[in-house]
Order: structure tokens, then sequence, then C-alpha cells
């Protein structure tokens, strides 16, 4: 009996324990479908890290969250991320305007949103990881520089035919599009494995695109950088409403250029920061004939991303637009000057750029010019800097060979996306957009709006937005004027207070309201 006794206990312990094996592994697979991250082309468990760890100084890696809370937040799941991003695809000249390349503008600001989303809220990437994945990336950079071609080539063509369309929204919308893939790239390119994703072709024309916007940032005329901060009169305002204008496209234009250009520096910092991991024909390019250190430090000379106004207030460009700052915080750093520091930090300091970055008399002088900026409060904020201030003062000792053109035979990789797009018959071009996206029956520009409308209504963003701040004070607002339902308030004081200059522009916008009813103001407020 105790045989037989001892014989059942066993026989039900193994039972027992297969059976709670596969109940574990039920859940395991349970799981594992539930999560399902998107497919992945990483080959090492440490270049997967690199996309899924962005490294943010002020959060630790016990912070982040589930992948699960990524789904149930921001516009757009994980599976529907993927769905958008596979539908990408490269387009040509004769596209853009279309429905099809109005239809893919859509994905990809929504892609745009949501990667950005994830890297606020500190959730799995899982849109950069789609990107990958798809191998889609090329295609970004591909459509970068085509909407920029264009836009050099083609919108000068158009000027008339925009200024006779029967809406704005669609050539302000071909202008914007560079704008959305200059932020999705800027999302992406922090990791190795996104920069290796690109390809050599791409970082390249990357590098290029990075170095014009440099360009156009230090050859910026003084008025193009006292354009966004003139307030228009109430006549001026007035004029606009009633032969309902709209705003200025060319001013629209030269503010997504100067947003692009700031974006650029992002880029070109998380360029930098993985040259060495890169093919040696990215470094080269940084060097010859971009010399893309000799383009930075005029850069951070000139800070465009600061302005001082005629009555002594200092604006400052953060989040995409112009905020007033106390002077406190004058001497804070900004994301873009932090990455202009960073980017010049890593092309001086790197022990491979060195090797081939030749110190004569003309860069040295021009690399002496950084170190008047340095003092405590920047060291502060970016530690890093006391090393390449360092360097310099050590460089400022040696002697520099004048400089000199040296001919010497060279194998490189070239550049020639955007060489083989300036090769199109662009007044042919000009010409199918002007019959086939601007000419235009009142039927299909009726169904046209409708559909933008459903599409930017299902895009639903209000989770997104910061709340609103006193126009007055700039303190959190709850109120709004109740005639022109624009103005934010914190209080009754601060409405007061602001009733003299905000009187003429509200009895404007009340009395359209009243003939026209309730329409979007934001571009004529903003302006004022």
């Amino acid at each position: 009996m105790l045989q037989l006794y001892t014989l059942t206990c066993i026989t039900r312990y193994f039972l027992f324990s297969y059976i709670f094996l596969h109940l574990l592994i039920f859940i395991f697979f349970f799981f594992l479908m539930i999560r399902r991250p998107p497919r992945s082309t990483l080959s090492s468990s440490s270049a997967a890290s690199d996309v899924y760890k962005r490294q943010v100084s002020t959060q630790s890696t016990g912070n982040r969250l589930a992948m699960t809370a990524g789904i149930s937040s921001g516009v757009l799941d994980v599976f529907e991320a993927e769905r958008l991003v596979e539908s990408i695809k490269a387009t040509t000249p004769t596209d853009v305007g279309s429905k099809q390349w109005l239809a893919q503008h859509r994905a990809l600001d929504r892609l745009n949103v949501q990667a950005h989303h994830n890297v606020v809220s500190q959730t799995d990437e899982f849109v950069v990881e789609a990107m990958i994945s798809f191998e889609k990336l090329p295609i970004v950079v591909h459509e970068l520089i085509l909407i920029e071609t264009w836009k050099h080539m083609c919108m000068p063509k158009l000027q008339e035919d925009f200024a006779g369309t029967k809406s704005a929204i669609k050539p302000y919308l071909m202008m914007y599009h560079e704008a959305v893939l200059c932020n999705l790239l800027e999302c992406s390119l922090f990791s190795l494995a996104a920069c290796e994703a690109v390809g050599d072709i791409g970082i390249v024309e990357l590098v290029d695109y990075c170095t014009r916007k440099c360009t156009y940032l230090n050859s910026l005329s003084s008025e193009l950088v006292e354009a966004p901060h003139k307030k228009m009169s109430a006549d001026a305002l007035k004029d606009m409403v009633e032969l309902e204008t709209g705003p200025d496209l060319d001013a629209k234009r030269h503010a997504i250029e100067f947003s692009c250009a700031m974006t650029a520096m992002s880029i070109l910092r998380f360029i930098t920061d993985h040259m060495n991991n890169l093919e040696m024909s990215v470094m080269s390019r940084l060097i010859n004939p971009n010399d893309v250190p000799m383009q930075l430090v005029p850069l951070l000379q000139n800070a465009p991303w600061n302005h001082r106004t005629g009555e002594g207030e200092i604006k400052r460009f953060i989040d995409n637009k112009w905020e007033t700052v106390d002077a406190d915080d004058a001497l804070r750093l900004n994301k873009y000057q932090a990455q202009v520091w960073l980017a010049v930090y890593n092309l001086v300091m790197d022990n491979g750029m060195r090797a081939k970055y030749d110190i004569n008399s003309h860069r040295k002088s021009t690399l002496m010019g950084l170190r008047k900026y340095f003092n405590a409060t920047l060291i502060d904020q970016l530690p890093v800097l006391a090393d390449l201030q360092r360097t310099l003062e050590e460089l400022n000792l040696m002697e520099a060979p004048e400089a000199a053109n040296k001919t010497f035979f060279v194998l490189e990789q070239v550049a020639t996306m955007r060489e083989g797009l300036q090769d199109h018959d662009w007044e042919a071009v000009a010409e199918h957009i002007r019959e086939t996206v601007l000419n235009i029956s009142d039927e299909e520009f009726q169904q046209e709006m409708k559909q933008m409308a459903e599409w930017y209504r299902e895009f639903d963003c209000d989770s997104l937005l910061e709340e609103p701040k006193c126009a007055k004070c700039g303190a959190p607002a709850a109120n709004r004027c109740s005639r022109c339902k624009n103005e934010w308030y914190c209080g009754r004081e601060c409405q007061v207070g602001a009733w003299e200059g905000h009187k003429k522009i509200c009895d404007l916008v009340h009395k359209d309201m009243q003939e026209h009813g309730e329409r979007e103001y934001g571009d004529l407020l903003g302006a004022c």
C-alpha cells in the first residue's frame, strides 16, 4: 500500500507540474501577442536597445512606461502606425498637391505627431521602429529633398496661380510638408539604428541638406529677422478681413523655412553623434566640401534663435514659435542652441575627425571666436563643453599653417539625389500642377475641402495642446473673451488691463462673426 501511495503522489506531482508549465507557456504567449512589437530589422540586442532607449537628461530609465500605455494614448496605436508606415511610397515632382500626395501628407503628419508624443510621454517609440522595419527612412529622406527642391524650382513659377486659387490651404500644405518630414527625421535619427537604416546616400544627402539650412540661417537679412516680430495695425487687419486675402503665403513660406532650418540643427547633431559608426563618406562630407564646423561657429555668434525687440523684450524660438522670456532666463540654453554646441563638440573633439580635419590659420581664428562664450553658466548647463574649452585653449597655443588649397585624388560618396531632381523640366511640372491641382471646379474644390475637414476632425490632438495662457500676464487662463472668443485671461483684472489694446481687434472680429459666422482667426490674431 505504501508503494502504491508513493507512486500515486509522484504521478500527481508530475501531472500538476505538467499542467502548471503549460499554463505558464500559454500566459507568456498570450501577453506576447497582446504586446506584439513591430517587426524589427535589428540584428542584436544592443542595437535594439539603441532604438528603444532615448537618453533624456531629465528622466531615468526606470521611469519608462510600458508599451501598452502607448497604445491607449496619443493619436495612433501600434497597428495603425504600422499600416500607415507601410503605405508610404516615393513620389515625383508632378505628384505634389494631388489627392494621393495629400493622403500621404496626412499619414506622415499623424506619424510625426505620434512619434513626438512617444518621446514626450517616454513610451516605446513604435513609429520609429516601424520606419526602420519597413525600410521607409530612405523614402522619407527622398521626399524631404524632393519637396525642398520643388519649393526652390517650382513654387516661383506658381506664385500668380497661388494668389488666384480658391483657397490658400493647399499651397500652405505644400510648404508645410517639408516641416513634417524634417520633424519626423529629427525624432528618428536620435538612434544609431535609424541612421544606419537611412543608408549612405541618404545620410550624405541629409548632411548637404543641413548645410544648406546653416547657410540660410547665417545669411538671413535684417528684414527677414524682423518680419516675425512686426505687429500689424488694426487698419491692415481690417483690410485683410474685408478683402478676405488671408495670411501672406510668402511670410508663411519664410516662417516654415526658418522652422525647418532650426530642426535641421538637431538632425545634424544626431549625425555627428553617430559619424564614427557610419560610412567614412559621411565624415568626409562634413569636412569637404561643406566644412560644417565653419558653418556652425558663425551660427553661435549670430544666434538666430534669439531676438531683442525695440522695446527691450527678449524673444526666443521655442518649440517652433517665438516666446517672450524673462531677463533672468536670457542665459539659459534653449534646445537649438544646445544642439549646435553639441555638434561643434562632436566635430572638434572626435579623434577621427581631428585626424582628417586640417586646422589652418583661418579655421583656427574662426574656432577661437568661441572662447568668449565660455562661462560658468554655460558649462554648468552643458558640462561636456569644459573639455571643448580646454581643447581650444591648447589649440590657441599651437601654430597653425596658412590656409592652402590641397589637390589630391580621393574617392568619396557624392550627393546625386538633389542634382537628379534639378534636371527635371520644371516648366512642364508647373504646368501639370497648374492644370491638375490648382485648376479645379467648384464641386471638386468643395469635395476636397470637405475631405480635408474630415481628416483633421478625426485627428484629435486636444490632449497634446498646451493650456491657454493669459494674454496680459502669461499665467494659465480659464476665461475667454465673450465677444471674439479668441483671447484668454486669468481674471477680470488682466482682462480690464488689456482691453485698451484688445478693443480694436475685438470689435473687428465680433463684427465679422455677426456677418459671416465663426471662422478661424488664429493667423489673424497671431499677427497682432
